[in-house]
């Protein structure tokens, strides 16, 4: 069988390259490797290396119909993405990834694999600095076959063409189709959103506007439900329906920061879903053509986040971050199955990774328990659940995370996680403190490898939610014009809560941390 290439420059400049032979011993090794993810975690003792090496199986995806699993998979220094048969545990393919940032994995249909990619690139004549090079790339499994999305070479008449935006599948009579929204730099600066058939690789040009155009929703069948305009300089946004045939215009406003955005569609389909902030809170309105704004979708107050149907755009939920994520669906079916395995892993902290379109299958990832740190399938037909594989290589057991709350020296509370060395007394601990970066992010009691792996060697370490963290709008904002000032002094102030409880000896602490 002889090995099949990556068919485009543009694949070959990303470091990838199509399925192998599989007589190439190095790739057969890799597939073994990637399909024994699928199986029991080692028995050897963490180290450090353990913690700080990548997650050795990442992004675990399923196909619509439940049958094929995708996964990114770490063996040594050498990063793949594979495809297995979840029925007979057959490899599929397998995809090298070179030196390329690997962004995202999704099944558009059965067969196919979307790679989200992107690439440092030195400035250019319209650039005045260096940027990220989104690239996405379509992989066949039964082929073995790769292909650029979208196919620009094949559009006339065009310069520099560079994806802005997240691509939309849709099926259109049965056909899946990949729409990707674009900028054109030649000869003059616009936007257009360009249609992939999956089937024939064919691209065309399927909505253009303006610079001041941020971006198209699509209905699922494919036709263009809004448009969402933004003018910089008058700092002015208008959103456009259609409505019968004809553009309206919906909405609009002027906003500097915080601009409302298209999300999606509601639940049922019939009108548009809008992310506004309002008095201090982010909340999610159906929008329609001719009526307005109406009021927060109904279970959506709590949410911090939404969750989209990925061929409809249809919002079918939405995560409440607080210590843990907290996944609410609007469908009951979802709703009551997505409860029972909450249920079933009690006590663990899960994230809800990937499903099959009828929610019949389920990928999450559980840390803690018997699990340890792992990749599980729920099955409802079968009512079943396996492990698919650990995070890590290693026997990763987390430690335990316990929140903590202190008073900021102005009296504001600052919510924090303190994770502790697992056989010694919390009793004059040395510390270290590590802020997340952001500002605008937040730590929660999930797995954090840093910490992780820092607390394993005998240290106390506190990760503060310094004001300025996303716990809510209001708390963001009392992060404003506090660099330096009171989002520091916060850190210090959990230094000092914890050497008075007697937890940690204030004559042995750090702070560090990375990026902001």
């Amino acid at each position: 069988m002889p090995t099949k290439q990556c068919p485009r420059e543009e694949c070959r400049r990303a470091g990838l390259r199509g399925r192998p032979a599989l007589r190439r011993v190095v790739l057969v090794r890799l597939l073994c490797a990637a399909v024994t993810a699928f199986g029991v975690a080692s028995a050897h003792c963490a180290s450090l290396a353990d913690f700080g090496r990548l997650p050795a199986l990442e992004d675990v995806a399923l196909s619509p119909d439940g049958s094929r699993v995708a996964f990114v998979r770490t063996v040594g220094d050498e990063r793949v993405v594979a495809a297995v048969s979840l029925n007979d545990n057959k490899p599929l393919g397998i995809v090298r990834v070179g030196d390329v940032k690997l962004r995202s994995v999704e099944w558009v249909d059965n067969r196919n694999i979307m790679l989200g990619l992107s690439k440092t690139r030195n400035p250019e004549s319209y650039r005045a600095r260096s940027y990220e090079s989104l690239q996405i790339l379509l992989y066949n499994t039964d082929s073995g076959d790769f292909v650029a999305v979208p196919n620009v070479a094949a559009i006339q008449d065009r310069g520099s063409t560079l994806i802005n935006g997240n691509p939309m599948v849709r099926r259109l009579q049965g056909k899946t189709a990949i729409f990707v929204p674009v900028i054109t730099v030649f000869p003059e600066i616009e936007r257009e959103l360009l249609k992939f058939d999956v089937e024939t690789h064919r691209t065309e040009v399927w909505a253009h506007g303006t610079f001041s155009v941020a971006g198209w929703l699509l209905d699922a069948d494919g036709n263009i439900a809004a448009e969402e305009d933004y003018d910089t300089r008058g700092q002015h946004w208008v959103v456009k329906l259609m409505n019968n045939g004809d553009v309206e215009k919906a909405a609009e406003g002027v906003a500097g920061l915080d601009v409302p955005k298209i999300v999606g569609f509601t639940p049922d389909g019939h009108s548009t879903v809008m992310e506004v902030l309002r008095e201090g809170e982010v909340s999610w309105r159906p929008l329609h053509a001719g009526d307005g704004m109406g009021p927060p979708l109904a279970g959506s107050e709590s949410l911090t986040t939404y969750l989209l149907d990925r061929f409809t755009g249809r919002m079918i939920g939405g995560v409440r971050i607080e210590d843990d994520l907290h996944y609410e669906f609007f469908d009951p079916v979802m709703r009551r199955r997505w409860n029972s395995i909450v249920h079933a892993f009690d006590g663990s902290h899960l994230r809800f990774m990937s499903a099959s379109e009828n929610f019949g299958k389920v990928v999450v990832s559980v840390e803690g328990g018997a699990c340890g740190f792992c990749y599980q399938l729920v099955d409802f037909d079968t009512h079943r659940s396996k492990p698919l594989g650990d995070v890590y290589d290693g026997d990763l057991r987390p430690l335990e995370v316990r929140r903590v709350t202190y008073r900021a020296r102005d009296g504001l509370s600052i919510p924090a996680y303190l994770t502790l060395p697992r056989s010694r007394p919390a009793e004059r601990l040395p510390l270290v403190v590590l802020p997340h970066g952001g500002p605008g992010a937040r730590d929660t009691a999930e797995f954090d490898w840093w910490s992780q792996a820092i607390a394993d060697q005998g240290y106390a370490v506190l990760r503060p939610n310094y004001r300025g963290s996303t716990i809510s709008q209001r708390f963001l904002i009392a992060g404003y014009g506090e660099y330096g000032r009171k989002m520091q002094s916060d850190l210090s102030d959990g230094v000092r809560y914890l050497a008075k409880e007697g937890i940690v000896d204030p004559q042995r602490v750090c702070i560090a941390g990375a990026s902001y």
